[in-house]
């Protein structure tokens, strides 16, 4: 079953949130109730109106947008000092519109059983609707601001019979109804990929890049195994710390995905005898990365541009190599010293 903890994790990605446990509404009680604490560490500005939200999120309703959040469940106003406490009851059942089928989402997911998927936030009402503003695919601006979200928890209800996760030597068990769940270790996640920014800043060729990019799986991997999902008791206190983080808005998002690119397109950057403009410095990508041959006479390149907006994270990344000919006058842009 280690698909569905796969599953489960892009969800986190993605910045999600959530809950373990059976419950269900007797004499007028909620369905479930989340509490919480609220801290500040980061002394990020916290304007009036900020809230707490639950969304639901389905992992794929629909081909052409990946990733839809379908509905925002209860919420409630918190004050803007910290820590700031909070309680958000849950009076309704997630749409259906959100339930996802698990063996529609890997084969190896048993039958008969739907999951959905939540995610808490805390977001500034920008607009003052007292409601948490979606966007659309194409939305270059956001009216809300979220402020945070609690590190690698996810909400998970299901419908249908318990069934049990095997992952790496560890059993995660989901309950009928709603689950609170600690997945990753976002904190530990993010060194890794700090590392391996610094690993391919300071990479002397294109192979060490390379080597980057394996030490960066190895220590996510390394991750993982240290801290594998747990189910949480459904009175958990939640944690959350605010940040500034922009990337966190694209949990508004109601087509979010990550979008990845490479090879030799018209977008992509490459030397062009043809076209002198290519050996203008100011036209290369920024921060590309310049490694000179022993013999000054050809160098290896190597660039990754963010062309993100607020619902899509993409990549322009390329590399390639320079030669020119021994004898022949260098041009005035060659970045190498020929001995």
């Amino acid at each position: 079953m280690k698909s569905l903890i796969m599953v489960f994790n892009l969800m986190t990605v993605l910045c999600l949130a959530g809950c373990n446990g059976v419950a269900g509404p007797e004499h007028g009680d909620p369905y479930l109730v989340l509490k919480g604490k609220i801290t500040n560490e980061s002394q990020v500005e916290t304007p009036e109106n900020t809230r707490v939200a639950l969304l639901w999120i389905n992992e794929n309703p629909d081909p052409l947008k990946p990733h839809s959040i379908l509905k925002v469940s209860q919420e409630t106003e918190i004050n803007s000092e910290f820590p700031s406490f909070f309680q958000l009851s849950v009076n309704e059942l997630p749409p259906a519109a959100a339930m996802m089928v698990l063996s529609e989402l890997e084969d190896e997911l048993p039958e008969g059983r739907s999951v959905a998927l939540g995610a808490i936030v805390v977001y500034h009402d920008g607009n003052d609707n007292n409601e948490l503003d979606l966007l659309e695919e194409e939305a270059t601006e956001s009216a809300d601001t979220v402020l945070g979200s609690p590190e690698g928890l996810l909400v998970v209800y299901l419908e249908g019979e318990p069934f049990e996760i095997e992952d790496e030597g560890n059993t995660l068990r989901v309950e009928s109804g709603f689950n609170l769940l600690q997945l990753s270790n976002e904190t530990a996640e993010n060194v890794c990929r700090l590392a391996n920014e610094a690993c391919e800043q300071q990479a002397a060729n294109l192979d060490e890049i390379d080597v980057c990019f394996d030490d960066l799986t190895d220590c996510l991997d390394e991750v993982s195994a240290q801290n594998p999902p747990v189910s949480l008791p459904l009175d958990s206190e939640i944690i959350i710390n605010l940040t500034s983080d922009p990337h966190l808005t694209s949990m508004l998002c109601q087509a979010s995905g990550l979008e990845g690119s490479g090879g030799s397109g018209p977008e992509h950057f490459r030397f062009d005898p043809s076209d002198p403009s290519t050996f203008d410095p100011d036209n290369w990508p920024e921060g590309m990365q310049i490694f000179c041959k022993e013999d000054g006479l050809e160098f290896e390149y190597h660039y990754a541009v963010d062309q993100g907006t607020l619902c899509y994270d993409s990549e322009i990344a390329g590399s390639g190599s320079m030669a020119w000919r021994e004898g022949e006058t260098l041009p005035d842009f060659w970045p190498c010293e020929v001995p």
